[in-house]
């Protein structure tokens, strides 16, 4: 059975290899691994654990780099038993010196693929109390958000078909709220495809309407969006549809220079601004067309000059190729391993979190004291 490292906080870096770049080797790696346990210590951004008696506690993770295990000394990672989010006070940046420059872009990569089914209600519980929590602490900051999802094309591919015979439903192969005006109106682009801004989604259990995005773009600018909460908890209810998908090419197709959708998503990422991912989801094959997961580091790191503190990564992605304890069923097969090993071993700062958990929450309530700590680190002098 294959294994990786599981979201708990008893492994550092020093103990285990960093997979190589290739994904067969990257396979053969994942599988050979048996890791001993190590004792957490002490780095200078704090991380926090929210401890449940019913959940996983979320692996909240700050490592020095990507070092050799058999030449570096060991990175750190600090123990996590700060402050319970319920009591934590928000920092007071001040007007004039808020740290991150003032300045966060938040990519939310979900998964939509029929496999999310199962999640979606756990999703919905959690992710709206998450934005509003969110934009309480970086009241005041200078917000990008974007959302992409994994589908390639809009809405659901049996509806234009099914919405035009049958006298504009898609019922049933689509919800009853399916939106077949879109088609009729003809409002498709060349942008409504993977890897693009999200600004009307629609499929089963999505917000099925447009969200209103203001200033004809692929992502909302919080200090000018009308009624933002809302218009945030619209373009984040994707839903899910039948087919399969692919989130990693999403993700990376979403931020690379070099994509065709570079200009769909033309301003959302700054130079000078924190970049916080989201990333949901249960990836089903190893098929990736961005490459192994170190890739997609790579890529997401070159854009900030390689500033391993530019970046922070907030994950729940299928944990059943990690070592017990698991919330996922252990050795399914049909899950891909690329996402919890993109967050183990080649993101500094991230948070590990299960897709199987009942609770979500504590995980995305980690993420926000997470990038709260690296914004105060950051705090001009």
């Amino acid at each position: 059975m294959s294994c990786l490292p599981t979201p708990i906080p008893h492994y550092t870096i020093s103990n285990m290899q960093r997979p190589p770049q290739s994904p067969g080797l990257l396979a053969l790696a994942i599988v050979a691994c048996a890791l001993p346990t190590a004792e957490t210590t002490t780095t200078s951004i704090t991380t926090h654990e929210v401890v449940q008696t019913t959940q996983p506690t979320p692996t909240t993770s700050t490592t020095t780099g990507h070092p050799d295990p058999t030449t570096d000394p060991a990175p750190t990672t600090t123990d996590p038993t700060g402050p319970d989010p319920t009591t934590t006070t928000i920092p007071d940046f001040g007007e004039q010196n808020l740290g991150c420059n003032g300045k966060i872009d938040f990519l939310f990569v979900l998964d939509r693929a029929n496999w999310m089914e199962p999640y979606l209600d756990r999703f919905l519980a959690a992710f709206p109390p998450f934005l509003d929590d969110l934009l309480v602490t970086f009241a005041g900051f200078d917000l990008h958000f974007m959302v992409v999802d994994s589908s390639n094309g809009w809405g659901l591919t049996d509806c234009p078909e099914q919405c035009q015979e049958n006298n504009g439903s898609c019922v049933p192969l689509g919800p009853p709220d399916y939106p077949c005006e879109h088609y009729e109106e003809d409002h498709n682009t060349e942008c409504d495809i993977i890897g693009s801004g999200v600004v009307f989604p629609a499929g089963f259990g999505a917000s099925n309407h447009d969200c209103g995005v203001v200033g004809d773009r692929r992502f909302v600018v919080a200090d000018e969006q009308p009624d933002l909460l809302d218009t945030l908890k619209c373009i984040s209810q994707v839903g899910y549809a039948k087919g399969s998908g692919k989130p990693d090419a999403a993700m990376v197709w979403s931020l690379a220079p070099w994509s065709p959708l570079n200009t769909c998503n033309e301003g959302f990422l700054r130079d000078d601004a924190l970049l916080v991912i989201v990333f949901y989801s249960a990836l089903a094959d190893d098929e990736s067309v961005v490459g192994p997961p170190g890739e997609w580091a790579d890529t997401i790191y070159q854009l900030k000059d390689y500033d391993e503190d530019k970046v922070a990564v907030i994950g729940l992605v299928d944990d059943s190729s990690a070592i017990s304890p698991t919330k996922c069923p252990p050795g399914n097969g049909s899950y891909s391993e690329y996402p919890a090993a993109f967050l183990h071993f080649y993101v500094k700062h991230r948070i590990e979190g299960s897709i199987c958990a009942d609770d979500y929450s504590p995980y995305l309530n980690a993420g926000l004291d997470l990038v709260r700590d690296l914004c105060d680190a950051e705090i001009p002098k």
